[in-house]
């Protein structure tokens, strides 16, 4: 859990050295591609 939360800060940071904002700040539905993508890996079909 501790490298999940780590992995989220630096990806918070590396959109700010970037100058972005993270697209699910625009449309939610980009937080449920992660998730969708370990599902499929889980099931075998990634």
């Amino acid at each position: 859990m501790a490298l999940f939360v780590i992995g989220w800060i630096l990806q918070f940071v590396g959109h700010f050295v970037e100058g972005k904002p993270p697209e699910f700040l625009q449309d939610w539905r980009f937080l449920f591609v992660g998730l969708r993508w370990w599902y499929a890996k889980i099931r075998g079909r990634v």
